[in-house]
Order: C-alpha cells, then sequence, then structure tokens
C-alpha cells in the first residue's frame, strides 16, 4: 500500500490503465450494466490528481518550453478542434458522440500528460515502471476472474461480437494492449537490466497469454517487432544479430507450433488474412481493408483540414493511427504527428540502457500497433510519449 503514497506509482497506476481495471471490478462485483456511469468520476479525480501533482511539484518551465511539448499540445489542439467541428459547427452524424469523444480524450489524455510530465529519476522511473506493470498485472488477473469460463477458447470468439456497443471500452483491444505493455517492460528488463528471475519470465508468460487469450493479431506482430528492434540495437555486428536472429525464428516458429496444437484461433486469423489479402477481399483484417479505402477516400474530400472523426460507413475509427490522423487534421496533422514520432523516436533511443527505457519501448509498441488499430485517441499511445520526451537527455 505504501506505493500508492508514492505520486510516480500512483499516477502511473492510475492514468494508463486504471479505467479498465475500475470497469473490471465493478463486472465481478455484478455491476457490469452499471460500470460505464463511473468512469466519468474516476477520469475526473484521476485528472484532478494529475492537475495536483503538476501545481504541487512545480513541472520545470524547461520541460514546458521544449519544442516537442509544445508540438505535442499543438496537436492536441488539432484533434479538440476537429471533434469540435464536427459536433457542433458542422454536426455529422457520429456513432460515438461528439461530447463522449471529447471527455474522453480531454480526461485520458490530456489532462493526464500533466501528471505523466513529472521528471523521473532512477529510483522514481522503477517506481513509476512498477505502477504500470502492476495495473496490467491487476487488469490481466481480474480478467482472468470475471471470464474464467471462457479459458478453453479466446475471448474474442467467446465474450466479444462487433454488435456490441462501441461505448464498450473492455473489448479484446484492452487485453492485448495491456498484455503488450506488460511484455515490454518484461523484455526491456531482461535485455538491459538482465533481468532472468523466475518472476520475471512468469510475468512474461502472463503477458504472452494474455495477448493470445485476447484474440487479435496486432499486439503479436508489435512484439515481433519490438523483440527485432531490441535484438537489432543490443547486437554489435551483422554477424550476431542475424544470429540472434536465427534464434527468435526457431523460438517463433515453435510458439506458433505450440499455439496451433493447442487449438488457438490466433494463427488462423493470420491465415484467413493472408488469403483475403491475396483475394483482394474487402473484409480482409476484420473489414479493416475496406474501412482503410473508404477512410482515404474521404480523406481526400478535404485533404487540407481532414474530413472526419469517424469512417462514414461503419460510423467508426480508421483502425489506423496514420489514417485517422489525416482523416481528423489533414495533411497539417500528418506532418505534425510525422514530426512528434520523429522527435520521439530519437529522444527514446538515448533513454534505452537508462532506467526509463522501458518507456521508449512501450511508445514503439504502439506506433507498431498503430499500422492496424486505433490509437490516435488513445492514452497508450500519448501517455508514455509525453513521458519519453520530458526525460530525454536531448533539450528538444
Amino acid at each position: 500500500m505504501k506505493r500508492f503514497f508514492n505520486r510516480y506509482f500512483t499516477v502511473y497506476f492510475l492514468g494508463l490503465w486504471g479505467v479498465q481495471i475500475l470497469i473490471l471490478f465493478l463486472s465481478i462485483l455484478g455491476m457490469k450494466e452499471q460500470s460505464q456511469a463511473f468512469t466519468m468520476p474516476y477520469r475526473l479525480l484521476v485528472s484532478l490528481f494529475c492537475i495536483y501533482v503538476f501545481i504541487r511539484y512545480n513541472i520545470s518551465k524547461d520541460i514546458l518550453n521544449r519544442t516537442t511539448i509544445k508540438i505535442i499540445f499543438l496537436f492536441y489542439v488539432l484533434i479538440i478542434t476537429r471533434i469540435f467541428s464536427d459536433t457542433f459547427i458542422f454536426p455529422k452524424d457520429l456513432g460515438i458522440s461528439g461530447m463522449t469523444y471529447l471527455l474522453r480524450f480531454l480526461s485520458m489524455v490530456v489532462i493526464p500528460s500533466l501528471g505523466f510530465m513529472m521528471p523521473l529519476n532512477e529510483q522514481n522511473a522503477k517506481m513509476a515502471k512498477q505502477g504500470i506493470k502492476y495495473s496490467c498485472i491487476v487488469f490481466i488477473l481480474l480478467g482472468l476472474v470475471l471470464y474464467r469460463d471462457a479459458l478453453g477458447g479466446d475471448y474474442r470468439s467467446s465474450q466479444y461480437t462487433s454488435s456490441l456497443s462501441k461505448e464498450m471500452l473492455i473489448t479484446p483491444i484492452s487485453f492485448s494492449y495491456i498484455g503488450l505493455s506488460l511484455f515490454c517492460i518484461c523484455i526491456w528488463e531482461m535485455f538491459y537490466k538482465k533481468n532472468y528471475k523466475i518472476s520475471n519470465f512468469l510475468v512474461l508468460a502472463i503477458s504472452g497469454f494474455a495477448m493470445i487469450w485476447s484474440g487479435t493479431r496486432n499486439s503479436l506482430l508489435s512484439a515481433v517487432l519490438v523483440v527485432f528492434f531490441i535484438t537489432f540495437n543490443q547486437t554489435k555486428s551483422i554477424k550476431s544479430f542475424f544470429k540472434s536472429l536465427l534464434i527468435w525464428l526457431a523460438i517463433i516458429i515453435l510458439g506458433t507450433g505450440v499455439l496451433i496444437l493447442s487449438g488457438s484461433t490466433v494463427i488462423g486469423r493470420f491465415v484467413l488474412l493472408f488469403y483475403q489479402l491475396r483475394s483482394g477481399d474487402s473484409d480482409a483484417g476484420s473489414s479493416r481493408l475496406e474501412i482503410w479505402q473508404n477512410g482515404f477516400s474521404q480523406f481526400l474530400e478535404n485533404p487540407l483540414f481532414g474530413s472526419g472523426i469517424e469512417e462514414k460507413v461503419t460510423k467508426y475509427v480508421a483502425h489506423n493511427l496514420y489514417l485517422e490522423t489525416i482523416m481528423q487534421t489533414g495533411m497539417f496533422g500528418g506532418v505534425v504527428l510525422m514530426i512528434i514520432l520523429g522527435f520521439t523516436y530519437f529522444n527514446g533511443k538515448k533513454l534505452l540502457s537508462t532506467d526509463k527505457g522501458w518507456l521508449m519501448i512501450i511508445f514503439l509498441s504502439i506506433v507498431f500497433t498503430g499500422m492496424f488499430s486505433t490509437s490516435i485517441l488513445n492514452p497508450i499511445l500519448w501517455l508514455p510519449l509525453v513521458a519519453v520526451n520530458v526525460n530525454s537527455k536531448r533539450i528538444v
């Protein structure tokens, strides 16, 4: 309990995955239908705490004056402007109300960013890491309790269908992203801190189970790319890199075989995607191909300022970080985002071998998943991104 009196642990525990933990906890108590009603008060309390931390501990003017931080908040303004435009100025028929988008973005991204702007020293970085790590473990354990009857299959096929309300926050992506966040921390500790303890391997196994059980593909693909990135950065020669690569490929092949024998649907979904893409099926990737085509055509209608929050046919975001950006903010916003991602990448690389390097790995994993899923309004992209740039040695 002492950890919760540490502001770094508390901000990172509550700010990133706290809403999902709350919903699962209330669902276990038999309050599944009412759980959504509790999220707004919770987000308000977390926002107030982040504002308190920001004011009470006098976030350095040096941080506020960094170019990257200013550009990040400029992008926030672009997103908020788009939401206002689609809701009040040029009202559109949205699948989710504009006010819901606005309140979520403000209470889960913009205001919590103030709390994630706290600079981290060696000890504080460990507490922040434990905050995210513990929140991921708590969420996964609660999920296993709530959906224990579905452990023989996967969450996607047994508990979730596309007909569920789009207001729902507990989707396969939640289990997928949370498992991926936990995986990133564990794999970083293994490579950069030489943490080969049984407990770390156990947590790594839990994270892998969460990603597989979610039934989604993008987190597994991102995890593979993260491992390749770390391997490339850790090896000192091309020869050693390819040697490590062969070892990882063997592990991946072995893991694939285990998944097939276990009856997991994840591999089947990869195979289905391959055949759908090969045949040009518009339903490829859970209809993503069609959504992306529609979304890009929609962007071309107004490439300078963007065309809207949602893709008009599905009335939902376009399931692609980069496409969503240009749809919502136009080419100007797209350029701004690429500048932010570029700065964050170069700033984050300098953190990899420090006690804050896990932030870079989490950020990188979401850059990868962003190619296949929604991220532009998601705190898992922005909060680690802000923390990377605040804690970078570069004054950018």
